[in-house]
């Protein structure tokens, strides 16, 4: 079982009108790898509050396989307000004061350690001393019980006093994982830090990701980019999830295969709004896994023939499993998945 540990948050959009969104780059990951089948558990913390209650229940939607919530008595929940810019880029404000996810009970470790073959951590863990020394005894344990460890650099600056501070308490556990991912923005984070033993999720935000480990390379050959892109919260997260289910499965770790669907994966996921509830289930991949297999490459995935006609992918509902074509005469049809003869 892969066992992901950290922030569970509520991310609030503030537009025309407000819309609630449950996230925490760990909640999210943690919901895509069960969409794609594994064995998956988590923890987090939250208040006592209906935030806590909204993101306890939403969290049992999920179907872990082991999960645990702790709800904090007269602390309040972690909640972000989400802005975006005008290329549909997301911005973060937390409003973090009680730091209700340092309230971390230190006896779940043996329970996590004794369940997980694989364990998954994010980066609200680092930020304050509790949730460091949780962390390092976290990580002595599985590491003598041979479990694997990966984390998500997912810096942000507001949790921190300073970057300073930052390099320096990442730089305590960088070299302590099996797996890291990274964007382009945080390789100042890195610097004199990798490790040859260690494999690198590289992403430069634009879809384009590289994997490395030790001397090898790899960079995702047809990077995807979505013609209407509504939301790209948690497409990092659909990354990470991606890469991580091929990791823990060790199914083409070090091939060019793993990172091109993990970016294909990752892309898809910017189709909808919001983060765990954006991300594209099983259904959905193995449709493009069928296109890809028909068109021998990922290149111009989303330009496809439907019964004989030249047609382009314009969008996706997840929910009813449609997809929305677009005809060499500009009219448009939704689309059962299981109904489309390429």
């Amino acid at each position: 079982m892969v066992i992901v540990i950290g922030e569970i948050l509520m991310d609030i959009v503030k537009g025309d009108n407000i819309v609630y969104h449950p996230g925490g780059a760990p909640l999210n990951c943690a919901a895509f790898l069960k969409k794609l089948g594994d064995e998956v558990g988590f923890y987090g913390v939250v208040g006592d509050d209906d935030l806590g209650k909204e993101l306890i229940a939403f969290a049992k939607k999920q179907n872990f396989d082991y999960l645990r919530i702790d709800q904090i008595p007269n602390k309040k929940t972690t909640y972000s307000e989400v802005t975006f810019s005008e290329n549909k880029e997301r911005d973060f404000f937390f409003h973090r004061e009680d730091k209700v996810d340092q309230c971390l009970d230190f006896d779940a470790i043996d329970e996590i350690v004794d369940k997980a073959n694989h364990i998954h951590v994010g980066s609200f863990l680092i930020s304050e001393e509790n949730g460091r020394k949780f962390l390092k005894q976290l990580l002595i344990k599985a590491h003598k019980k041979g479990i694997k460890v990966s984390f998500d650099v997912n810096y942000r600056a507001q949790i921190f006093n300073s970057v300073l501070d930052a390099k320096r308490i990442y730089h305590k556990f960088l070299k302590q994982f099996d797996l890291i991912k990274y964007s382009g923005d945080e390789d100042f984070l890195l610097e004199n830090q990798i490790d040859k033993n260690i494999y690198y999720l590289r992403s430069d935000g634009k879809n384009l990701v590289q994997l490395s480990i030790g001397d090898k390379l790899l960079t995702s050959r047809n990077p995807l980019k979505l013609s209407s892109v509504v939301d790209t919260t948690g497409a990092g997260d659909a990354l990470m999830g991606s890469y991580l289910h091929t990791f823990v499965n060790a199914k083409n770790i070090s091939d060019y295969e793993s990172i091109d669907e993990a970016v294909l994966i990752s892309s898809l996921s910017t189709a909808y709004p919001g983060g765990a509830e954006s991300f594209p289930n099983k259904n959905l991949i193995n449709f493009f896994e069928r296109l890809i297999n028909k068109k021998g490459s990922i290149n111009n995935i989303y330009e496809i023939k439907v019964s004989g006609s030249d047609c382009q992918i314009i969008s996706f509902d997840l929910i009813n499993q449609k997809v929305l074509i677009r005809f060499s005469d500009n009219k448009e049809k939704s689309i059962n998945l299981e109904k489309i003869d390429f």
